[in-house]
Formats: C-alpha cells, sequence, structure tokens
C-alpha cells in the first residue's frame, strides 16, 4: 500500500515537473522577451541577454535590440556586444531611439556615445582594432566631450598601454575639428603624454 501512494505521489510529481518544462520551453521559445526582466532581476545577467537576444531575433525590434545590446553589455558578453551592438548602430531609426534615450532623465549621458564606446570596445577586446576605431568614430560630430566614444575606447586602449592603436586615434584627431575646443585640446594632450610614456 506505502509503495503504492509513494508511486502515485512520485507520478503526481513527474508530471507537474513535465508540465512546468513543456510551459517553461514553450515561453522560452514564443515568447523569450517574458524572460527578460525576471532574469536580470535576479542579477542573471548572461541568461537575461540571451532572451533579449533571442526576443529581437523573433521580433526584429529596435527596443529587442537595445535590450540585447545594453544587457550584454552589462553581461561583460563582448561576442555578443560587438554582434548585436553594431545591427543596433546602423539599424534605421538608431538616432531617434537615442534622442529618445536622452530626454530620459534617469539617462544621465549621451546614449549614442555609451553605445557606440562600449561596442568599439567589445571590438577592440576581441582583437578587432580596425572595426574598433571605426565605430568610436562613427559616433562623432561636431562636439567632443568627456563621455564620447572615442574617449572611452582610447582609455581601454592606455590602459592596455598599446602604443600603436593609441597613435591611430591621436593622428586621426588631428585631423577633426569641433565646435568647442577645449576638452578636445587638453584630451590630445592627455594622448600626446601617454604616447611618449609608453615604449
Amino acid at each position: 500500500m506505502k509503495k503504492l501512494i509513494l508511486k502515485t505521489i512520485l507520478t503526481s510529481l513527474l508530471g507537474v515537473l513535465a508540465g512546468l518544462t513543456l510551459v517553461w520551453g514553450i515561453i522560452s521559445l514564443a515568447f523569450p522577451g517574458m524572460l527578460v526582466k525576471p532574469f536580470l532581476n535576479i542579477g542573471m545577467e548572461k541568461t537575461s541577454a540571451w532572451y533579449a537576444a533571442s526576443s529581437y531575433i523573433r521580433t526584429h525590434d529596435l527596443e529587442d535590440l537595445a535590450d540585447a545590446t545594453e544587457i550584454s553589455i552589462r553581461a561583460g558578453n563582448d561576442k555578443q556586444v560587438a554582434y548585436y551592438g553594431n545591427i543596433f548602430i546602423h539599424r534605421d531609426g538608431f538616432a531617434e531611439f537615442c534622442a529618445e534615450k536622452d530626454k530620459d532623465e534617469t539617462v544621465t549621458f549621451d546614449y549614442k556615445q555609451f553605445i557606440c564606446g562600449q561596442v568599439a570596445v567589445a571590438y577592440y577586446r576581441l582583437g578587432e582594432n580596425e572595426r574598433a576605431f571605426e565605430t568610436a568614430f562613427y559616433a562623432i560630430d561636431r562636439t567632443f566631450d568627456g563621455d564620447n566614444a572615442v574617449a572611452v575606447l582610447a582609455e581601454t586602449v592606455i590602459y592596455k598601454q598599446d602604443k600603436a592603436t593609441l597613435t591611430l586615434i591621436y593622428n586621426e584627431l588631428g585631423l577633426k575639428t569641433f565646435d568647442d575646443m577645449t576638452y578636445y585640446k587638453a584630451f590630445m594632450t592627455i594622448l600626446q603624454s601617454k604616447i611618449a610614456s609608453l615604449q
């Protein structure tokens, strides 16, 4: 009798587990966007980034693409940052999306510069220096302040003590002019000093 009861309980538990697994599988495949925030809220950034990327692949929605890029940045997944970030930067509507983000009072940085800077750094860490360089300079327009994509990439290059790439950045910046040259001049002086100090 006890064996029959235990067998019934075990069968019921297995049935519930199978049902939950089926529901989880259906949600994961059909509605991956629903799982982005729950995993992000419990600190599982890599899993959340995977679901955000899966949602973008399914919907091709710009918001999903932004989530895939942003969460991949938080997760430190350079391959996903470079892949989805590059698509995001070159997607129609990227400039308008950035402008909307910049209106948000909780965003305290230039969104376009942030995304391009992080994508450039991801490329650089993956050894794709040319794409890193192109991505950082793609973000530059008539303004040059402390949070721009080129400065973000330059910080990483300085940390790696990569004189050749730092010299390329310096030389390319030397060809530019900006509406306000104050920060630019100070930054160029810093780069010049760093290049001179590297072997």
